[in-house]
């Protein structure tokens, strides 16, 4: 009987024992004894679901400002003129963007886009004329020499050539022969200097001439005629315009003015 209840005393101690532990000492329970009979409670095995849905990817793409086009400028020689300020009068047909005012008889480079006039040459010229590029002209100071100015340069001046047929008083150029150079010699002589060869030649010789213009093929090649204003003789009116071929030598009226 004493055996009995001695097992009995035994088996309600140990029940004693492995009863749970209060709240208050769970944080003590979770660190592992030297023992090792106490496991720390297992880490979380909850996953954030992955969306099943793949992200959205945006259709709109950034706009893009568009590429503005920059405006290209008339280039100087179209959009100006060489001009010798002859003071007042001024003729009907003088454009409004020459220049009203400035040194009688000096050469201005006139901008049509702004109607700027600016100072080529700081004395006196006889005549003037330009290309795509360049501005020629004659000095009074020196009369037989042409001189050239590249146009947007106007302070850089070169010698060109100069005529042996008495002072220019006339001179033109012409783009479909960029190194043919026309002068008026003298006041009777027509002549031709080619910059290419550095050789002149007398076309043309009139009792008087204001002014004359060879004109040329389209390849640039010298053509037949000349025209030109002034006198064949003494007796005809000091503006008529004529035609001349230099190669026959046949003189026509031009009427067509």
């Amino acid at each position: 009987m004493k055996k009995s209840l001695s097992i009995v005393l035994v088996l309600l101690l140990l029940l004693t024992a492995c009863q749970v532990m209060p709240d208050d000492d769970q944080s003590l329970a979770s660190t592992p004894s030297s023992s090792g009979c106490i496991t720390p409670p297992p880490s979380s095995s909850v996953v954030p679901p992955s969306s099943s849905t793949a992200p959205t990817v945006p259709t709109t793409q950034p706009t893009v400002p568009p590429t503005t086009q920059p405006v290209t400028p008339p280039s100087p020689a179209k959009d100006g003129s060489a001009v010798i300020f002859r003071g007042p009068p001024f003729y009907a047909n003088y454009p409004e963007w020459y220049p009203r005012e400035g040194l009688v008889d000096h050469l201005y480079w006139a901008v049509k886009s702004t109607g700027e006039s600016i100072l080529v040459c700081d004395e006196p010229v006889i005549d003037a004329t330009k290309t795509d590029t360049n501005i020629f002209f004659v000095k009074k100071s020196e009369p037989t020499k042409v001189y050239v100015t590249a146009i947007g340069d106007f302070k850089n001046h070169e010698f060109v050539c100069e005529s042996t047929y008495g002072s220019v008083s006339a001179i033109r150029n012409y783009t479909n022969s960029s190194t043919l150079l026309q002068f008026v010699a003298d006041g009777k002589k027509f002549v031709v200097y080619d910059m290419a060869t550095g050789e002149s030649t007398v076309l043309m010789e009139q009792y008087h001439i204001n002014f004359a213009v060879l004109y040329c093929n389209d390849d640039g090649t010298w053509g037949d005629w000349i025209e030109f204003e002034g006198q064949h003789t003494e007796d005809d009116g000091p503006y008529t315009l004529y035609l001349y071929n230099w190669k026959t030598g046949e003189l026509w009226e031009d009427t067509a003015l």
